[in-house]
């Protein structure tokens, strides 16, 4: 896993493999599981503005600061 951690807040997370449902919101892992079932989370980035969540089936997904769906990503 390549974490890039910016003091306690996670910036940045890869794992091919999957990562920890523990790093990533609740709400966010929830939205997944009931939209994707089959899918497991392989990188999640946040910023300033939104997180961004990329699954194994190349399925990115946006959410807001809040951990609300915003978009598909293209």
């Amino acid at each position: 896993i390549g974490l890039h951690p910016i003091e306690t807040q996670i910036v940045k997370a890869e794992s091919k493999n999957g990562l920890p449902e523990k790093l990533i919101n609740p709400q966010i892992v929830a939205y997944v599981k009931a939209h994707f079932p089959k899918a497991i989370i392989t990188e999640y980035s946040y910023d300033k503005w939104e997180q961004d969540v990329e699954l194994n089936n190349e399925i990115d997904l946006v959410f807001d600061r809040n951990n609300a769906f915003k978009h598909i990503d293209d």
